[in-house]
């Protein structure tokens, strides 16, 4: 299944260089690969049938989105939140 993906960006890459008419093929091949993989996944059941998958997504904003966003708050409104609000 990966090289399968991998086969299609380098064609949508390829596509997209050669023909300026398709440029957007470029930014869509990784997108498009990501929602295959997730569809076969989801649809298909393949992690039951022995293909391993990583995981599952936790939930939530990652640690670096809170970081920028504290940093895009400021320190005033960081300690209007108090000690509860975004760390780093």
């Amino acid at each position: 299944m990966g090289s399968t993906l991998l086969i299609m960006m380098v064609v949508m890459k390829e596509v997209g260089k050669r023909y300026h008419k398709f440029a957007f093929l470029r930014t869509l091949g990784p997108i498009t690969a990501c929602v295959i993989g997730l569809l076969t996944v989801i649809i298909g059941g393949v992690d039951n049938k022995g293909i391993s998958v990583i995981g599952s997504i936790p939930a939530g904003e990652s640690g670096l989105l809170a970081c920028a966003r504290r940093a895009a708050l400021g320190a005033s409104e960081a300690r209007r939140r108090g000690p509860h609000g975004y760390r780093c």
